[in-house]
């Protein structure tokens, strides 16, 4: 459920003022924010200057409470080989697996197997962030047919800003000892590790966006460039040409791209002979990765001065593997699978 709500209130002739507010809640998630935009024209109102600042205090609560970063999360019990078998002593040498709480032994008592091993209670039910945003800008007429705008943005995170759910897979690198039936292969996930960022993330970005009349047509192509303190720097280039056809028809083709490198801390994965880094995230999301959107909107006017359209676009998305664990079995798999995403929307204004 989430509801905003927006105040615009002149404040001279020259000078206006946008106040909102917004409260979220999710099952697992709750967000509240005020943001504040002042602007004001100059230059015969071919300039316009803008300040907006907007604060944010999110509360996460997911379920199961919030796990200690880099703990390890409870493995299934090793299961006897039976016949005089012995099963796999632990870890092994070197790795990285080591229990929060280990109780030693299985839950599910005997020796054919079953339960976990170790017992990791979650630290807290809840954790903290919080968000504030700055944005200048300044907009200007070029010239008749041409406007432009030019934006600095920067916002500041502090508190928890891990994803809770997110785990890292470490992965098994020794071949079975001597005498030993089985065991994990080779790139086989023995253990995960919940995941770990920095409680401090500082973002910032450039845009410069257009806007050029062309005899009835409008061309809108922009720039942004965007980095933080995570190691992550983004280009995203985006053009929209909107194609008139009379007074009461327009048809808008759009194409988008975008790239970003990986954060600092991203790892696909760890395998059992890495020291487990101060900060490792597993998440796709701050890997590197490129992204491509096209497709074309459809608009008309309606006969009491109101607008439908309908916009088809087509998004796909694609990554690079992490060599790091591209070992063993890992090799048979798709280490950063594509993504592709087919999107339909219909408006109506009145």
């Amino acid at each position: 459920k989430a509801v905003s709500l927006t105040w615009s209130q002149a404040l001279s002739r020259l000078w206006r003022m946008d106040l909102g507010g917004e409260y979220s809640i999710e099952h697992d998630f709750k967000s509240q924010g005020v943001s504040l935009l002042l602007a004001g024209d100059f230059n015969e109102r071919n300039t316009t200057l803008s300040a907006g600042f907007a604060s944010e205090w999110d509360l996460v609560f997911p379920i199961g409470g919030v796990h200690a970063p880099l703990s390890t999360l409870p493995q299934p019990a090793p299961v006897s080989t039976g016949g005089g078998g012995e099963p796999p002593e632990g870890p092994g040498p070197g790795r990285v697996l080591t229990f929060a709480d280990d109780t030693g032994g299985s839950e599910g008592g005997g020796g054919g197997g079953g339960g976990t091993t170790g017992v990791n209670p979650p630290i807290a039910a809840g954790e903290h962030k919080y968000v504030r945003d700055l944005l200048l800008g300044v907009t200007q007429v070029m010239t008749r047919t041409w406007i432009t705008q030019l934006n600095y943005s920067y916002s500041r995170a502090t508190g928890y800003q891990n994803d809770p759910y997110n785990v890292v897979s470490v992965l098994n690198t020794h071949l079975p000892a001597a005498g030993v039936i089985g065991g994990p292969p080779i790139g086989e996930p023995v253990g995960e590790i919940y995941e770990n960022r920095p409680s401090l993330h500082q973002k910032r970005a450039v845009y410069l966006g257009n806007k050029v009349y062309f005899s009835g047509d409008v061309l809108d192509f922009s720039y942004r460039y965007g980095w933080d303190d995570w190691g992550i720097r983004s280009n995203t280039f985006e053009a929209r040409y909107r194609i008139a056809f009379g007074d009461d028809f327009y048809v808008m083709p759009h194409l988008r791209y975008y790239h970003q490198s990986a954060a600092d801390f991203y790892r696909r994965g760890l395998l059992d002979t890495d020291p487990v880094p101060a900060y490792v995230s597993a998440d796709y999301r701050i890997a590197e990765f490129s992204a491509r959107t096209f497709g074309v909107e459809f608009g008309m006017q309606t006969s009491g001065g109101g607008r439908v359209s309908m916009r088809l676009e087509r998004y796909l998305q694609s990554g690079k593997t992490d060599q790091h664990v591209n070992i063993g079995i890992q090799q048979a798999y798709d280490l950063y699978p594509g993504l592709t995403a087919n999107i339909a929307q219909i408006s109506v204004s009145f």
